[in-house]
């Protein structure tokens, strides 16, 4: 399995090739977040994210192979047409149920996840408002 920091680089790399080389600062605000906190990942001090950073990154660069990197689930569909704050929400919780599941084997915590993930879509996608 890639390691975060090898992921975030290669991401850069293929950034600069497709749009024009970037400085580290200018890649942090592609990605929507602190500078010092993307130093961190990619210099390997810092091993993961949040489920709500690592969607937002996948979200920036429209590849949420990181989610998987991380152990966390990838949504069958990305959570387009919510809120930014049904977004924050639904992806908290599944952080916070990641750690839940701990004792389970990584396939079996990344299904259950996705079945949660599929459940509060529906439930969001049905409420009004």
């Amino acid at each position: 399995m890639e390691l975060l920091s090898a992921w975030l680089e290669r991401k850069y790399l293929d950034w600069q090739k497709e749009n024009g080389r970037i400085s580290m600062a200018k890649w942090a605000e592609v990605l929507g977040i602190d500078k010092v906190y993307l130093n961190q990942m990619m210099n390997g001090r810092r091993k993961s994210t949040t489920m709500q950073t690592a969607y937002q990154i996948g979200e920036q660069l429209n590849d949420f192979e990181i989610l998987s990197i991380l152990g966390y689930p990838r949504p069958d569909v990305p959570l387009e047409g919510f809120s930014e704050s049904d977004k924050t929400f639904i992806l908290s919780l599944l952080d916070n149920m990641k750690d839940d599941l701990l004792d389970l084997s990584p396939q079996e915590r990344e299904e259950k996840l996705k079945q949660i993930l599929s459940s509060v879509n529906a439930i969001l996608s049905n409420s009004p408002g």
